[in-house]
C-alpha cells in the first residue's frame, strides 16, 4: 500500500559548490556513495542527494532527527538506484514497514527525483491492490469472447 510520495528537483550548480566542502560530503553522502560519485559526472551525485530528500519527504518526516547520511542510496546490477535505510532512519523505516521504490533523471542543469513510500507487508506484497478482483472476474471473462480482429466471437 502506498503511503507516501516524495519529489525534489536540484540545480546541479548548486551541488557542485557543496561538493567541494569535506564537512558538506560527509554530512551528506555515504563512503559508498562517495566511492560510487568518484568516477560519475556531478549529476549524479545530485540525483543521490535529490533521492534522499524525496525519500524522506515521501515519509513525511523531513531530515528530522537523522541526517542525509543515513539515508543510502545504492544501485543494483542494472543500475536501478534503491533506499538502504541507516541509522536512525532505518529505525523510522522499520517502524512504519516502509520500503521505497525510486527514480532519479537529470539534464545538464538540473536533476529531479521521485520516491513512493510503500508499506512492506506480507499482504502488500502477495495480495493484489483490489481484492475484489479475481482472476475468473466478470471483466476477464467478457475480454475472452472477443476474436484478435476485435469483432464479438462466440
Amino acid at each position: 500500500m502506498i503511503i507516501g510520495l516524495g519529489t525534489d528537483i536540484l540545480e546541479t550548480a548548486r551541488m557542485a559548490r557543496g561538493m567541494q566542502s569535506q564537512r558538506f560530503c560527509s554530512k551528506i553522502f555515504t563512503e559508498g556513495e562517495l566511492m560510487y560519485c568518484s568516477n560519475k559526472p556531478l549529476e549524479s551525485a545530485a540525483g543521490l542527494f535529490a533521492a534522499k530528500e524525496a525519500a524522506v519527504k515521501a515519509i513525511g518526516t523531513g531530515f528530522t532527527g537523522f541526517w542525509p547520511c543515513d539515508v543510502e542510496i545504492i544501485h543494483d546490477a542494472n543500475e536501478k538506484p534503491m533506499v538502504h535505510p541507516l541509522g536512525v532512519f532505518k529505525e523510522i523505516c522499520d517502524s512504519k514497514q516502509v520500503i521505497f521504490q525510486i527514480s532519479i533523471s537529470h539534464t545538464k542543469d538540473f536533476v529531479i527525483a521521485a520516491a513512493v513510500a510503500e508499506r512492506d507487508t506480507y499482504e502488500s506484497r502477495f495480495k493484489p491492490a483490489n481484492a475484489k478482483y479475481r482472476s475468473g472476474s466478470r471483466r476477464r471473462n467478457r475480454a475472452a469472447h472477443f476474436n484478435y480482429d476485435g469483432k464479438r466471437g462466440n
